[in-house]
C-alpha cells in the first residue's frame, strides 16, 4: 500500500473503525479495494478529503464504520472539482479568447482599440470597421504600415455598398435585384455596427451597448 493511502486509511480509522475481517484474506481484499479506489487521488487531496469526513461525518448506523469506496471518492473528486475549478474556468476563458466572435474576444479587441491613438485614429476618420476585424482575427493591434491597406478596404466597403444601393451593376428586376437589395441591407448593417465601434472607442457609448447591440446586428446580418 501506498504511503498517501495508508496515511489516510490510519486517520480515518481512529475514528471509524474498519470493518470486522473474518480472515487476513478478507482483510488484504479490503485494502486492494481501497488501493484500487484511491489510488488516482493525490496525496494533498486525500489529506483534505480525510479531514473533510472527520469533520462532517455522523454517528448514524450507516456512519459508524470506515466509510465505503464510493463515499470517499464522492468528497475526493468533489475536492478535486473544487481545486481545479480555476484552471478550468482559466481554460474556457482562453478557449473563448481563442473564437475570433466570442464575447471575450469582443471585450479584448475593444479594450486594444481604447489603448492607444491608433483606435480612436480609426473611429474619427473612418477605418474602425476593418481595424475591427482585423483585429478580431489576429488578437491584436496590426502594424503601423498595414494601415493604409486598412483605409483601402474602408474605403473600397463604401463604394461597394453605395453600388448595392444604386442597384449598380445588378439586374434591375429579379433574382438580381432582390440579391442587391439583401447586400445593402447586409451593409448597412455593418456600417451600423462600425458606428457603434466607433462611438464605444471614442468614449460616446458603452462596451456593454455594443454587446446587446451585437446581438441584433447578428440576427439582422443572418436575415439579409
Amino acid at each position: 500500500m501506498s504511503t498517501k493511502i495508508a496515511k489516510f486509511v490510519s486517520q480515518i480509522a481512529v475514528y471509524f473503525p474498519p470493518p470486522r475481517f473474518e480472515s487476513q484474506e478478507q482483510e488484504a481484499e479490503w485494502l486492494r479495494s481501497m488501493v484500487e479506489s484511491l489510488k488516482a487521488y493525490d496525496g494533498d487531496i486525500l489529506d483534505r478529503a480525510c479531514q473533510e469526513i472527520i469533520d462532517t461525518r455522523g454517528t448514524r448506523a450507516g456512519e459508524k464504520w470506515f466509510p465505503l469506496p464510493a463515499e470517499i471518492r464522492r468528497v475526493c473528486t468533489d475536492i478535486a472539482d473544487e481545486t481545479n475549478r480555476p484552471k478550468v474556468l482559466a481554460a474556457e476563458m482562453e478557449a473563448a479568447k481563442a473564437n475570433p466572435w466570442s464575447r471575450a474576444r469582443t471585450r479584448f479587441v475593444i479594450e486594444q482599440l481604447l489603448s492607444g491613438e491608433m483606435g480612436k485614429r480609426a473611429a474619427r476618420d473612418g477605418w474602425i470597421g476593418p481595424l475591427y476585424d482585423e483585429c478580431r482575427l489576429r488578437n491584436e493591434l496590426p502594424k503601423a504600415h498595414e494601415i493604409d491597406g486598412l483605409k483601402r478596404r474602408a474605403e473600397d466597403f463604401f463604394a461597394v455598398r453605395s453600388m448595392c444601393h444604386r442597384r449598380e451593376g445588378w439586374p434591375a428586376t429579379g433574382v438580381g435585384s432582390g440579391l442587391a437589395g439583401a447586400a445593402a441591407r447586409l451593409g448597412d448593417t455593418i456600417e451600423k455596427r462600425n458606428r457603434l465601434v466607433a462611438s464605444v472607442v471614442l468614449g460616446n457609448a458603452s462596451v456593454e451597448l455594443l454587446f446587446r447591440s451585437l446581438d441584433q446586428f447578428n440576427d439582422e446580418e443572418a436575415a439579409a
